[in-house]
């Protein structure tokens, strides 16, 4: 006899209840997203590419080619996390429906991303820039 889908699966507890996060001293943070958005920019502009990032309603791509033979679209992510990754193709998904064209996706990370998530991105058509801030200047691997 078959085992069902719910007998195959894991489980892993998802914790209950609250948690108390203490107070903490003022620091100040690096804007790492507009770091990346501009180097990016620059980086695409210095090489003839023309970009915009044109918000539809409220909501807005990172940055997007155009007069490209196939017009590229950037989700920049500060973190390379599960959620990140997940949340970067739901909106390239979303803003490529918004913008009513079509574009080659780009998901834009700090770090190398796992093969397997690698993999399913490449299955969904879905290519990963990666960069490093080396001396506050982020370099860029896969443009």
């Amino acid at each position: 006899m078959a085992l069902g889908v719910a007998q195959q699966a894991r489980i892993f507890e998802e914790a209950l209840g609250r948690y108390l996060v203490g107070p903490q001293e003022a620091k100040w943070k690096d804007r790492t997203h507009a770091k990346i958005w501009h180097a990016l920019k620059s980086t695409l502009e210095a090489k003839g590419v023309r970009v915009a990032n044109e918000r539809v309603s409220s909501l807005g791509p990172d940055l997007f080619t155009y007069e490209e033979a196939v017009p590229r679209l950037f989700e920049i992510k500060t973190a390379a996390g599960s959620s990140d990754y997940l949340k970067a193709i739901g909106q390239l998904i979303v803003y490529e429906k918004l913008l009513k064209r079509g574009f080659s996706k780009m998901i834009v990370v700090p770090k190398e991303l796992p093969a397997a998530m690698k993999e399913i991105l490449e299955s969904l058509g879905i290519g990963v820039v990666t960069y490093q801030i080396k001396k506050g200047v982020p370099a860029f691997t896969g443009l």
